[in-house]
């Protein structure tokens, strides 16, 4: 082999020799234990001695051959150092549970794949695409172009790098004095190389071609040398046991085989009952008792990693302590006793109790507001608002006042509260006054510590209405929520235990005021519309019986009418009479229509599209249905009487013949063969009638479905009327448009 002098052959040389010597001597500090850190520090600046040897040899090598074989000896030792940096630092940080097989045996298999890739690149060239020898100065260098596996190479070093560095820093934010500056040794000792190689792959160095990386190893020498004499490597732990047992914010308790407590920090004396030394010796489950089932867990075990994670309660003083506790053995097969790890959750489970407690009453607030909404009256409102306000609130007893003129009368009560033992209240008076006027809810936490600041008002038997000279409150009630109700009046909760109502509580209060609001505007809502009902009811039976009767004689007598008088004289009364027969029916039904729609089906469309065909006068209109209607769950009946009126319209409007017996709608007379189509809504749910006619104006498709509306003297104006009060009974929309062929189109959609 041929070989050559560059001016860093000696320097590099000097480094190996030095990292080989400083390597044994760590070693012969410590040949306990293999895995300790020191043995793991020697390993590493064995490995990184290695690789500044084997670059030596690969820089003085003078020909091709040469500088390969060298190379690819030296790819062992940058994997190596890598693995061994990375569990070096596990080590030194305590992590010692992850040097495991598990974990550093599949890296070493990456690195081991790595490296077989670079024996066999001559075969493949994904390592290097292409090499050669490139002259710089008086030597010459390796110069290669990097294929794809030298990324995957990179990618592997750089990660364990940065995993390594990662941890590091973790360590650091814990560390003081000394030991942070030891890790910053460390840091160092891996970022400089760490760098360099970047600067080396990117081509950006003094001396092209030339590994500034294992050069730099000179430099990570010196750190190692002066931080080996500045900073005790060997006469202090990585962390300082006082400092770092003490500075912890957990609570730590220290116990031997026995279970005895022989050691806790600052932190574990506000976990036991007792401070100072008294536990010492003492076994743990004196002021622990809980704690017997997380060590009897761990008896046996014959793993240093068995740990047993529980959770228990402790004290604080008076306080209640919710702890998180994690038990492991120290030693390995007979434990020689163990460490137990407190963490206080007090703060977390209070918080998971507080927003399970909410859930729970926003789910029963639900519920409440679902009853709610389906009373009928007022009165029916009150009594479930108070009975709801009762359970939600975990209230004694739960009362809403009204206001009426200047006074609040009790409306309602809750559970068996006698109602009629409440008199009235002057509205600006007590805590329900001074809700209702601001407002805004009110928390009395202790009504005894107020009644004794009031005078009681004469002749008054209490009520939780309190002010200066206001009743007091019965001695039974302590706490109280009060909130008021709109414009309508005030609910109030009262509680035995003093400070039962939190703010939670009062939030829920105020959803529960808003939710009684609702209600009452829609139990009164309701009342109109069923008073409204009646009235139209009323006056559809006068219509149907007083009118109907005389109609009944009036077209008896037209047909002897008939017999005897021209035609161009009796046609037009027997139209007249049959106007008006079509203006009862029709008012009749608008008047029946306005209720909801009761007990639905899944009805088929196309079936009910078929029979309301059948029913009108279609004369020579044609009916066109899409292939699949599909279903619509509707009230059967009213759906067939809206697609009559529908089709009526289209037909009377689309036609210079006058058929059907509504007259609705509007329109201009077209082709009297008119096409009527049904089909399925494309961008939402529901189903459309179209038609061939005239169609609409665009102005007035918002009025057509207003009562009386009419283009046609004949027409009623209350067939798409009739329409609309089906559709609003199930809870849809019909919308007016024009039709693909410039006739009327209706939509009806189910799903608004």
């Amino acid at each position: 082999m041929v070989w050559q002098q560059t001016p860093y052959t000696l320097p590099l040389a000097a480094t190996t020799a030095f990292l080989f010597g400083f390597a044994t001597y760590l070693w012969s500090l410590d040949r306990s234990r293999w895995g300790s850190g020191t043995f793991l520090g020697g390993l590493l600046l064995f490995a990184g001695g290695s690789w500044t040897g084997l670059y030596t040899l690969r820089l003085s090598a003078a020909t091709l051959p040469g500088k390969l074989l060298w190379i690819r000896l030296e790819f062992v030792a940058v994997l190596a150092l890598s693995v061994i940096w990375l569990a070096y630092v596990v080590q030194y940080t305590g992590r010692t549970r992850w040097l495991t097989r598990r974990v550093f045996g599949p890296l070493a298999a990456i690195a081991a794949g790595i490296e077989l890739l670079v024996l066999t690149d001559g075969s493949h060239h994904l390592i290097y695409r292409e090499y050669g020898l490139t002259q710089v100065a008086s030597f010459t260098v390796f110069d290669p172009v990097y294929g794809p596996a030298f990324a995957v190479y990179l990618g592997f070093s750089y990660t364990l790098l940065g995993a390594s560095l990662l941890f590091l820093a973790t360590a650091a934010v814990h560390a003081r004095g000394v030991f942070r500056w030891q890790i910053g040794v460390l840091v160092l000792f891996s970022v400089v190389p760490g760098a360099a190689g970047i600067l080396y792959v990117t081509d950006v160095t003094f001396v092209p071609g030339l590994n500034v990386a294992a050069l730099s190893f000179a430099v990570s020498a010196a750190v190692v040398v002066v931080s080996f004499a500045r900073f005790r490597w060997t006469e202090m732990t990585p962390i300082a046991r006082d400092q770092a047992f003490e500075a912890m914010t957990e609570a730590v308790v220290v116990l031997d085989a026995k279970r005895r407590i022989i050691d806790f920090n600052a932190a574990a004396e506000r976990v036991l009952p007792e401070s100072g030394d008294g536990l010492m010796g003492d076994p743990v489950t004196e002021p622990l008792p809980d704690l017997a089932g997380a060590l009897d867990g761990l008896d046996g075990a014959d793993d240093a990693e068995a740990e047993v994670r529980t959770e228990l309660t402790g004290s604080d003083g008076d306080d209640r302590l919710e702890l998180d506790v994690r038990v492991s053995p120290i030693g390995v097969g007979e434990s020689t006793g163990y460490t137990v790890l407190l963490h206080d959750i007090t703060a977390r489970t209070v918080a998971e109790e507080r927003a399970e407690e909410r859930r729970e009453k926003i789910e029963e607030l639900h519920r409440i507001a679902r009853d709610l909404t389906a009373a009928r009256t007022r009165e029916e409102v009150f009594q479930r608002a108070v009975d709801g306000g009762e359970a939600v609130l975990g209230a004694d007893v739960c009362r809403l006042a009204v206001v009426d003129d200047s006074h609040l009368i009790p409306a309602a009560s809750s559970g068996e509260d006698p109602l009629d033992s409440y008199d009235p209240q002057p509205i600006d008076r007590g805590v329900a006054g001074v809700t209702f006027q601001s407002g805004a809810p009110v928390v009395v936490d202790d009504l005894a510590e107020t009644r004794s600041a009031t005078a009681p008002a004469s002749g008054s038997d209490g009520g939780p209405y309190l002010a200066d000279g206001a009743a007091a409150p019965e001695p039974t009630h302590r706490a109280l929520l009060s909130a008021p109700v709109g414009d309508i009046g005030t609910i109030q909760a009262l509680s035995t235990e003093p400070g039962a109502f939190t703010d939670d509580d009062r939030e829920v209060m105020e959803l529960l005021t808003t939710h009684i609001e609702t209600a009452i505007q829609r139990a009164d809502a309701e009342a109109d519309l069923r008073t409204e009902r009646d009235r139209l009811e009323e006056f559809a039976s006068v219509v149907s019986h007083d009118l109907r009767n005389p109609l009944n004689v009036a077209q008896g007598r037209i047909e002897l009418l008939k017999r005897e008088a021209p035609a161009e004289h009796v046609e037009p009364i027997d139209r007249s009479l049959s106007r008006m027969e079509d203006i009862i029916t029709d008012i009749l039904t608008l008047a029946r229509e306005g209720e909801a729609a009761g007990d639905t089906d899944t009805v088929d469309l196309e079936l009910c599209v078929g029979d309301a065909w059948a029913i009108i006068d279609t004369g020579s209109a044609v009916i066109e249905h899409a292939d699949e209607l599909g279903t619509v769950e509707a009230d059967p009946s009213r759906l067939r009487r809206l697609l009559e009126n529908l089709f009526r319209n289209a037909i009377e409007h689309g036609s210079t013949v006058s058929e059907g017996d509504d007259g609705a709608g509007i329109g201009t007379q077209a082709d009297p063969a008119v096409t009527v189509r049904v089909g399925r809504l494309d961008d939402r749910e529901g189903f459309y009638v179209a038609d061939d006619g005239p169609g609409i104006p665009a102005e007035d498709r918002g009025s057509v479905f207003e009562q009386g509306y009419t283009s046609r003297e004949e027409g009623t104006g209350l067939g798409l009327a009739i329409v609309e009060r089906i559709a609003d009974a199930h809870g849809w929309t019909v919308v007016a448009a024009e039709s693909d062929a410039g006739g009327a189109r209706f939509e009806i959609r189910t799903n608004e």
